[in-house]
């Protein structure tokens, strides 16, 4: 806490509350919806045309792998500006303290 300004840990608190908040509310109830519908979809395929679901199934590893990088990106991406927008905040918070 000696090294970080109070302005970059306030930011990063509150960036980290909303995203638990997020996941607990809404996203894990979506990924079991989710989950359901492809076991339901992924079933019906078979029963319909076991040779067309092997052709439609093997699509999934190389956009997996595509957005697996893409994901690694965006990730990348998100770090540099929850980074800009501590320093900004920090930057904000002394102005207003020094104005007192």
């Amino acid at each position: 806490f000696d090294k970080t300004k109070t302005g970059a840990l306030v930011n990063r608190l509150s960036a980290d509350t909303q995203l638990v908040q997020s996941i607990v509310t809404g996203n894990v109830v979506q990924g079991l919806r989710c989950s359901f519908l492809v076991i339901g979809g992924t079933c019906m395929l078979f029963y319909t045309s076991p040779s067309l679901a092997l052709l439609s199934l093997s699509v999934i590893p190389p956009v997996g792998i595509g957005g697996r990088i893409y994901g690694r990106y965006i990730k990348k991406r998100q770090k540099e500006v929850q980074d800009a927008l501590a320093a900004t905040s920090s930057v904000a918070e002394e102005i207003i303290a020094n104005m007192s």
